[in-house]
């Protein structure tokens, strides 16, 4: 565990993480500068690679959250997270999981997109939603739906629904949901092209 931030440097922090995880915090030259030279050295590493120079470490690119999609709980019927792509997964990644539908002649599925940890998606942050329609007329209730999350490195979901039996699979993009409202959206865009401007 790296502190980074200057907040780590107070000592109840320091304790209190040491408490939560149950290991020693490892303790870093600058904390306030850890995220700046890491952009720096994330900088020099992608200069590298495209004028074909080799470095002497690798980066990986990880997601920071799970990607999970709120789903009933077959035994107890109450909604949770069923992560799909587990925290610190290295991107690229696929990954998959079957799902059952609720309704005999089931026609479409809404499928919510939650980010975060915790088994109930109302402490997780709502990532999307996408519907996909056109399930065949005679599925059973509790058909299995293999749903697939393929998650680019540039952040980029790709949803793909697939049913077992069925040669072509249902793919739906995932509409994000936006967590400013049309005013904040118009002052943080006024705040870019301010600084844009005073850049130039």
């Amino acid at each position: 565990m790296l502190l980074v931030g200057g907040m780590t440097r107070v000592p109840a922090v320091q304790r209190m993480l040491k408490e939560l995880s149950g290991r020693e915090p490892q303790h870093i030259g600058a904390p306030e500068e850890a995220v700046a030279l890491g952009a720096a050295i994330y900088a020099r590493y992608l200069t590298a690679t495209r004028q074909g120079r080799r470095m002497p470490f690798r980066l990986l690119n990880v997601n920071s959250h799970s990607l999970g999609v709120v789903a009933s709980d077959t035994q107890t019927g109450r909604l949770c997270n069923a992560i799909v792509i587990p925290r610190n997964s290295v991107l690229p990644a696929v990954a998959k999981r079957v799902f059952l539908t609720q309704k005999d002649g089931q026609q479409s599925l809404a499928i919510r997109i939650v980010e975060g940890e915790s088994a109930n998606p109302d402490e997780c942050s709502l990532v999307g939603r996408c519907v996909v329609r056109g399930l065949p007329a005679d599925l059973p209730r509790h058909s299995a739906v293999e749903v697939a999350f393929r998650y680019a490195e540039n952040g980029r979901l790709t949803i793909t629904v697939h049913l077992p039996g069925h040669a072509s699979p249902l793919e739906c993009s995932v509409s994000r949901e936006n967590m400013l409202t049309a005013e904040q959206l118009d002052k943080w865009r006024a705040v870019v092209a301010r600084t844009a401007v005073n850049a130039e």
